[in-house]
C-alpha cells in the first residue's frame, strides 16, 4: 500500500445461491457425460427447427433420431427433445396440453422409462402446455426463474389473455 493512500473498504461476502429442490441436484450429473453434449445439441436442433414446426396439427407426433438415446419430437407447435438414460428420461418442452396423450404415446414407443424431468425453454403454451399431464406422472418441471414468473401470472400478448397455469404445472 502507498503511504497516504486511502484504505480499501473490506468486501462483502457474496450472497449464497438460491436453493433448489433436491431432485434438481441430479440434473448436473448429465453434464459430466457425453450425453449432456448430445442433449444440448438435440435441444439446439429442436430450437432451430421450431419455425418449421409451426404447422397445423397432423394428429401425430413425429420422431427424429438425433443420437443414441436422443430424439427430436415434432408435431403441432414447437419441437421437443427427449434424452433417455438409465434412470429415466429428460424432455425439453412439453408441447400443448391437448397433444399430451399423443406425446406420451410417442415416448412409450421409444422407452419404457418414465419422464423424470421436463425442461421448459419458455412459457408459451406450445412449449409448457403439457406440463400438468407430465407432472401428474411424477415428472419434475424445471425452468429458468422468469419462466416460473410468467407461468404463475396471467399474461396478455397482443390482446390475447393467457391465464396462469395451475401450481402443479409450474416449474419447481
Amino acid at each position: 500500500m502507498v503511504r497516504g493512500a486511502p484504505a480499501t473498504p473490506p468486501r462483502r461476502p457474496a450472497a449464497p445461491p438460491p436453493r433448489r429442490p433436491a431432485a434438481i441436484a441430479e440434473v448436473p450429473t448429465l453434464r459430466r457425460s457425453r450425453r449432456w453434449l448430445e442433449l444440448t445439441l438435440g435441444a439446439l436442433l429442436a430450437g432451430s427447427c421450431a419455425g418449421q414446426a409451426q404447422k397445423k396439427d397432423s394428429g401425430q407426433v413425429g420422431v427424429v433420431p438425433v443420437a443414441a438415446g436422443i430424439w427430436m419430437l415434432t408435431g403441432e407447435g414447437g419441437n421437443m427433445a427427449l434424452a433417455v438414460g438409465d434412470s429415466g428420461a429428460l424432455l425439453v418442452d412439453a408441447g400443448y396440453a391437448r397433444t399430451a396423450p399423443r406425446l406420451a404415446a410417442a415416448i412409450r414407443t421409444l422407452t419404457p422409462r418414465p419422464v423424470r424431468f421436463v425442461l421448459d425453454t419458455h412459457w408459451h403454451e406450445d412449449h409448457a402446455g403439457g406440463n400438468a399431464a407430465l407432472a401428474a406422472t411424477g415428472a419434475v418441471i424445471v425452468a429458468q426463474d422468469d419462466v416460473l414468473a410468467r407461468l404463475s401470472t396471467d399474461q396478455v400478448v397482443r390482446g390475447t389473455r393467457f391465464p396462469a397455469v395451475p401450481a402443479a404445472a409450474r416449474p419447481t
